[in-house]
């Protein structure tokens, strides 16, 4: 199985604009079309038109308990494994996602590609461990994610571990076998090290292809 991920980075200096699942007309049971086919053409036209438009911030509606959650709280909050992305399937790299909240206010939008198709990860409060917690109960159905972590059993077999994270701007880091984690890199970064303010673009939907 060979992992691949295609991304779509905003930038501070481009749009922000909400893409959904894609707009199939409705059909008969009979005329049903298949499921629309990932193309990274399409992304990469998509990334064209942001573009051309002038940057919007985004809504930052995040509800409260999570806009306020300091650094153990949010640490405190794990992904559950038996739900990993590809757990039941036992292959060699699985998926956790990571939660908003603490200084990751902005969701980005995760998909997965199988057998070319693309769908859309679907937020839900079980797929979490709140830990010591108390999470409120009107979280919203749709709350999204902060990001993903990929796992593989790097050192023992059957034992997954966390070999890259993508999560907050353009920010990610990823670790070899018998290596620790270094600083994050970044995807994209403009005006560093220049007298002039320096831009931050960040990653705001992925596609994960297996």
């Amino acid at each position: 199985m060979l992992l691949s991920a295609v991304v779509l980075v905003s930038l501070c200096a481009g749009p922000i604009v909400s893409w959904g699942a894609p707009n199939v007309p409705e059909a008969t049971p009979a005329t049903t079309p298949p499921p629309k086919r990932f193309n990274f053409a399409d992304v990469r036209r998509r990334a064209e038109v942001l573009a051309t438009q002038p940057f919007k911030a985004p809504d930052n509606d995040l509800p409260k308990f999570f806009r306020e959650l300091n650094y153990d709280q949010y640490r405190d909050i794990r992904f559950q494994a038996d739900k990993s992305l590809w757990r039941a399937e036992a292959l060699p790299f699985e998926v956790q996602f990571v939660p908003l909240g603490f200084l990751f206010k902005q969701p980005v939008a995760i998909n997965v590609v199988e057998e070319g198709a693309s769908q859309p990860v679907e937020y839900a409060n079980d797929l979490f461990d709140y830990g010591k917690n108390q999470i409120p109960g009107d979280v919203p159905k749709d709350l999204g994610f902060s990001g993903f972590k990929v796992l593989y059993p790097l050192h023992i077999d059957g034992r997954y571990d966390e070999v890259a994270v993508f999560q907050g701007a353009s920010y990610f880091r990823a670790v070899g076998q018998n290596q620790n984690y270094g600083i994050s890199a970044r995807g994209l970064a403009i005006d560093t090290g220049l007298p002039k303010p320096e831009e931050f673009p960040y990653f705001r939907e992925f596609w994960l292809e297996k």
